[in-house]
């Protein structure tokens, strides 16, 4: 059984732990990697003037990718 608060703090530290988004986004992949059935992950940016969302990055097992 994972701690809750520790969980949340590991995944927070690998987000916030490189200003390189392709590395902080791996961190955060590979260790989310351990607890939950993932194929990939991204980080996307609602532009309310296009009316959609905006892919900034995506990360799977094959690599991590910075879309913009």
């Amino acid at each position: 059984m994972v701690d809750e608060n520790d969980f949340f703090r590991q995944v927070t530290t690998r987000v916030c732990g490189s200003l390189d988004i392709k590395t902080a986004l791996s961190s955060a992949f590979q260790y989310l990697r351990e607890f939950i059935p993932l194929d990939a992950m991204g980080l996307h940016l609602y532009e309310p003037e296009l009316g959609g969302m905006r892919t900034i990055a995506r990360v799977s097992p094959s690599g991590s990718y910075v879309m913009d």
